[in-house]
């Protein structure tokens, strides 16, 4: 089979390298940029288009960052796609990307360098584990990528270490039961998905299946909670076809619906459903930042748009006379008013409310802050014209999850008179594209 020598332009949000011949763009698994490479070039993804897969031969010249990935799943699972670039090489892409994005809004502010701290490499506090059915067996791991075929692992060198051995103890019990996994074709099978959470004081664990649990399984997964210290064991029933990950209401078999956490010296109850950021160190340095940005003013009103369990919210009652919180999703400003009331915290309000129906009402001289951290859609054309009639000395501290998001916007905000006073990355899930950017915005 012919084969053709190429050199590696870039990466793209799923790690691939991207390659160029004449007339096609070729996608290739384990290439860094700069690398020249002898590829077989592959069919088309779909019928004429120019996006092509292709196989790597031979490396003729390889990136001076690369590494040795240091876990043996890498290149098969789908939870990671840069553990063979330096971490060093990593956030210098992310920080190239963010400037590009910034360069689309017409931005040419240069973002603040990635923070130089050394922090743990075990730093994801949550995951979801999935099921399948191997030779008359559950087995439990994680996708492959870019599909649903499943890859059984021992362990995840990102997790604590309890996440894999609980996962170990369940799949032992589920096939003592002779118990099955859901099966997307047959729709057929009891277990779907588990997610555990690390909150660092708690532990939760919610279990999704097809139907009720029986009393005796109940029975043995309290003994398999109290054996890993497990102090919210919960399940939820989803029997509609179809991969969705969970369902909406969960039921708890043992201790409470919701697990303690900490951070930044303050308490939160986080139950199941609830958002709470993975990474508890980045997570700090991102919600730090962004709070320091909004400044203090004892007389005026600071605001929390998405503020999911209160966190950020909490953070900032120290600063201002008053702090509202919004959020379109009721459970989760119930759980803010539980923390808030669980810290001692009382000179916050929370509003549960699709934000661009409450956020014009909220807008007024005594807003001097304002702070947003916004699903992957970001805030949104309506919302960021509402911040747009905000006068005065106001601070806005905008966290971005998606640079997609940013550079819609960002455009935006910018024609309402808002100026950009500084940008941050932050590492959320390092081995990863992704990345978090905060930019910091004023009115004057």
């Amino acid at each position: 089979m012919d084969t053709k020598i190429l050199t590696v332009r870039s990466i793209n949000d799923k790690g691939e390298g991207l390659a160029f011949t004449e007339d096609k763009e070729i996608f290739l698994s384990d290439a860094l940029p700069g690398e020249k490479v002898e590829v077989i070039v592959g069919k088309p993804f779909a019928a004429g288009s120019k996006r092509c897969s292709g196989e790597i031969v031979k490396f003729l010249s390889k990136n001076a960052d690369r590494q040795d990935p240091f876990c043996p799943y890498f290149g098969e699972c789908g939870g990671c796609q840069l553990q063979h670039w330096t971490l060093k090489a990593q956030l210098h892409y992310k920080k190239e990307n963010i400037k590009t994005a910034l360069k689309s809004c017409g931005v040419t502010l240069e973002p603040e360098n990635f923070a130089e701290e050394k922090r743990p490499q075990i730093c994801r506090f949550k995951t979801i584990r999935y099921f399948k059915n191997v030779d008359g067996k559950i087995k439990a791991g994680f996708y492959k990528k870019r599909s649903h075929d499943l890859i059984e692992i021992d362990k995840c060198a990102l997790e604590p270490l309890w996440f894999s051995e609980f996962i170990q103890d369940l799949t032992g019990l589920f096939n003592l039961k002779d118990l099955k996994a859901y099966d997307e074709n047959t729709g057929k099978g009891l277990i779907r998905n588990i997610m555990l959470r690390n909150g660092g004081l708690q532990r939760l664990a919610l279990i999704c299946t097809t139907d009720l649990l029986s009393d005796d399984l109940k029975d043995a997964l309290i003994n398999l909670a109290k054996k890993h210290q497990i102090n919210s064991l919960n399940y939820l029933v989803n029997d509609a076809k179809g991969n969705r990950i969970l369902g909406d209401k969960s039921l708890v078999i043992y201790g409470n619906e919701y697990m303690l956490a900490k951070l930044g010296g303050l308490l939160f109850k986080v139950r199941p459903h609830a958002f709470l950021q993975v990474n508890p160190y980045a997570t700090l340095e991102l919600y730090q930042k962004a709070v320091s940005w909004c400044g203090e003013n004892k007389s005026a009103v600071a605001l929390d748009l998405c503020c999911g369990v209160g966190t950020m919210s909490l953070f900032l009652a120290s600063h201002f006379k008053q702090v509202i919180g919004i959020e379109i999703v009721e459970d989760a400003i119930s759980a803010a008013k539980e923390n808030a009331d669980l810290n001692g915290i009382n000179n916050v309000s929370f509003i549960a409310s699709d934000l661009k129906k409450i956020l014009p009402s909220l807008i007024n001289e005594n807003v001097k802050a304002v702070i947003a951290d916004p699903a992957r859609a970001g805030l949104g054309e309506v919302n960021c014209r509402a911040l747009n009639r905000l006068k005065g000395d106001v601070n806005l501290a905008l966290i971005f999850c998606s640079l997609t998001a940013l550079k819609r916007d960002l455009p935006v905000l910018l024609k309402g008179g808002w100026k950009i006073n500084n940008v941050q990355g932050v590492d959320m899930f390092p081995h990863s594209t992704h990345v978090e950017t905060l930019v910091l915005l004023s009115k004057k």
